[in-house]
């Protein structure tokens, strides 16, 4: 977090409402124009429904994703990089 802000990026704090609801989460992140975000993987099957992205960068983590998954992440946004974050502990 810390190497972001003292590069100029923002951190934007959601509060239960937003961050409960794959449709509030990702129009949040649409709406703020955010380009960076952790997104949790069971949210990315409502990317179909979900305004256009101009994320740069996702980290993904706490399940596993499946192929299908990072499609539908690169139908929103082609040059974005995804890093899976998931791994058994």
């Amino acid at each position: 977090i810390f190497t972001m802000l003292f590069n100029g990026c923002s951190l934007y704090i959601l509060n239960n409402v937003t961050r409960n609801s794959s449709y509030n989460f990702l129009s949040y992140i649409a709406k703020n124009r955010i380009n960076y975000a952790y997104i949790p993987s069971y949210f990315i099957n409502d990317f179909n429904s979900a305004q256009q992205l101009i994320l740069e960068f996702v980290l993904l983590g706490v399940e596993a994703i499946t192929f299908d998954q990072v499609k539908l992440i690169l139908q929103k946004n082609k040059s974005v990089k995804i890093l899976n974050g998931y791994g058994p502990t």
